[in-house]
């Protein structure tokens, strides 16, 4: 340990979380400690995909470790920031545990901790940083002077620095661990909305969620710019008294058209993301789409001889089923609910005798 500190007798269980990047060893270390079998393991992503809270096992003295989603997984990268902010915030926290892996060149660890550190920079003095994997150091007593120097210099706020690996006792991790936590009172942090998306680990997220998007402007873009030649050739080729109805049409496939587009995006990609993902990502469509179809619809409207929203107007009372097609002429005084397919009304004539639909 960096820097040696009494312990302090709780009268409450404190807290700590484990925080890092994915590989170097946050649940492996929870399950040391804790004596729970967490899935763990190097892979090409993070292994998390849950929260655990779990009391400490071994040691002096109890307290309690949060693991959490490694903070640069290729995979599900929304869902792990989202599960990390969750932690970070939910319960109250004594210590933040930054775990980061030895490496031979130490201005890498330096920079490997400033990465993962950015969620919760404002708590840095909440913050004990664990080197892993210390056994593959060859000259750990020159090797600790100098990562406690180099340190210093870039994180002059850091609480204290402990040093472990696979081989050290337990109980003897855990008590430095205590000394630590013990010492630091219990919070509940606060990262914003704004904080969440400059700071957390969603880039890749992004890229492939922009990539998509890309994708489907480019379609979108191209299939209005066809429907905006159809206007222009409506104008030139339609008789004047035809004109609205072939305008009106073109309002309803153009909307038809921009929908069967977004529902193919869903289906190619959706599978693919995470519900976080998809939810965010799938929203952003949409926007997009009602803003298409909107400006599309008042350009058109611009150029037809009565108002597509004025229930005065016969034609506007002509409707069709979006779901089984049937065309309908909205009469005043129905109260029934359209089920498509089963029912029309519960009467089918009025008192006269005549059709409902006439």
């Amino acid at each position: 340990m960096k820097n040696m500190v009494d312990k302090v007798i709780l009268q409450s269980k404190p807290r700590g979380i484990l925080v890092g990047r994915t590989g170097t060893g946050k649940t492996t270390l929870a399950n040391k400690l804790c004596g729970t079998g967490h899935s763990a393991g190097a892979g090409s992503g993070s292994i998390t995909r849950n929260l655990f809270l779990n009391d400490v096992k071994c040691g002096e003295n109890a307290f309690s470790l949060i693991d959490t989603p490694g903070t640069n997984s290729s995979i599900e990268t929304y869902k792990h920031a989202y599960l990390l902010r969750h932690a970070l915030t939910t319960v109250s926290i004594n210590t933040i545990f930054i775990i980061i892996k030895y490496e031979s060149r130490f201005d890498t660890m330096v920079q490997n901790y400033l990465g993962v550190e950015e969620p919760v920079y404002n708590y840095g003095h909440k913050v004990v940083v664990m080197i892993s994997h210390w056994d593959h150091s060859r000259d750990p007593r020159n090797d600790f002077s100098e990562i406690k120097r180099l340190f210093e210099n870039e994180c002059p706020y850091l609480s204290n620095i402990i040093c472990y690996s696979e081989y050290s006792s337990n109980a003897e991790t855990a008590n430095l661990m205590y000394c630590c936590i013990s010492n630091m009172k219990p919070d509940v942090l606060t990262i914003n909305d704004e904080e969440f998306f400059l700071k957390f680990n969603i880039a890749e997220t992004r890229r492939q969620n922009q990539m998509w998007y890309k994708n489907y402007e480019e379609k979108t873009k191209l299939l209005d710019g066809q429907f905006q030649e159809l206007v222009k050739t409506v104008a030139q080729t339609v008789p004047p008294e035809d004109r609205d109805n072939v305008y009106h049409m073109l309002i309803v496939q153009h909307k038809n058209e921009l929908d069967a587009v977004l529902k193919k995006v869903q289906e190619e990609h959706g599978a693919q993301m995470q519900e976080l993902d998809y939810y965010v990502f799938y929203i952003q469509l949409q926007k997009k789409n009602v803003q298409l179809c909107d400006k599309f619809a008042e350009a058109v409207m611009a150029l037809m001889s009565y108002s597509l929203f004025d229930n005065q107007v016969p034609r506007n009372l002509i409707k069709q089923c979006p779901h089984c097609q049937l065309i309908w002429f909205k009469t005043e005084g129905c109260d029934g609910e359209t089920q498509c397919g089963a029912r029309g009304f519960e009467k089918n004539i009025i008192a006269n005798g005549e059709p409902i639909w006439k």
